[in-house]
């Protein structure tokens, strides 16, 4: 686990090379270039090309086509979910939120991305979630978390309450990051061999924090987006903007919406490149 401070050029610099000394030693492709391209254009610096798809810009989202979609549920609130079949899995999720303004002094509130297994390896781990959450008030995950009501804060986090499996139960996450209302959010999550990294970058800021797990080969399947309220239910509304989602393998009819909440919107996925789903926007609502 590394708990990154304030992202200065030289910092990004070490880690671009970090990655793709990673990229050197592994064969595997599933280090999508939306990170690396991200660290590169910080620097000044190019998309470039690579031995490996990864290094490689995919195609822009409007050289894809919209995926003819099946009839989503419609069901609840504050929920959106994309799943990935069983023979295939997630390996890189990438969005954007922007922190909402303060609700009532009441309660806890978790807005998060996550990713879920459905697939390969489910056991012995059993159900856990990467899940990288903006949170109102308190909550069990580890790290110093600020005076309750006095401001959103976010942490990277796997909680699992389901499973028995040793060092994969209960909440698990690194360091805290007290936000501002209005403030952007760049999140990462993205898989190196068998472990996922989770990645949050405050653009205001500069700030950072991020938490790796290793899940043994666990495929993660569901993507889902998700208001969920203990204790109190105001009315919150949250936008996840230029979302991207990479599939292992080809798989255009995931790239479509399986649930959404009664009155959350979601534009048209877009299926492009290689093996990339593309949402512009969803916006979830607690009403």
């Amino acid at each position: 686990m590394k708990d990154h401070t304030v992202l200065k050029k030289n910092a990004v610099v070490a880690s671009v090379a970090h990655l793709v000394a990673q990229l050197a030693k592994c064969s595997n492709r599933y280090l999508a270039s939306s990170a690396l391209l991200f660290a590169l254009s910080a620097c000044g610096g190019g998309g470039g090309a690579g031995s490996t798809s990864s290094l490689n810009t995919p195609a822009p989202p409007n050289a894809g086509s919209a995926v003819a979609t099946a009839r989503e549920t419609v069901l609840g609130t504050g929920f959106v979910e994309l799943d990935v079949s069983a023979s295939n899995r997630v390996v890189y999720l990438s969005t954007s939120m922007t922190v909402p303004p303060k609700p009532p002094a009441t309660g806890t509130l978790f807005l998060w991305p996550g990713l879920q297994p459905g697939g390969a390896n489910y056991m012995p781990i059993d159900n856990g979630v990467l899940q990288p959450v903006l949170t109102w008030g308190r909550s069990c995950a580890p790290g110093n978390q600020p005076v309750s009501y006095s401001s959103w804060w976010i942490s990277a986090q796997y909680v699992n309450t389901v499973g028995q499996a040793t060092n994969f139960t209960g909440c698990q996450g690194g360091s805290t990051m007290a936000v501002d209302v209005g403030d952007q959010l760049n999140i990462w999550m993205y898989l190196r061999g068998t472990i996922w990294t989770q990645y949050i970058q405050n653009v205001r800021t500069g700030k950072s924090v991020s938490y790796d797990i290793d899940l043994h080969g666990q495929s993660q399947n569901r993507n889902i987006f998700m208001i969920e309220s203990y204790g109190l239910r105001p009315a919150v509304e949250v936008t996840f903007t230029n979302t991207f989602i990479q599939f292992a393998n080809p798989e255009a009819s995931a790239c479509r919406i399986n649930r959404r909440g009664l009155n959350d919107t979601v534009s048209a996925p877009v299926y492009y490149g290689d093996n990339y789903c593309y949402v512009q926007n969803m916006t979830l609502r607690s009403w």
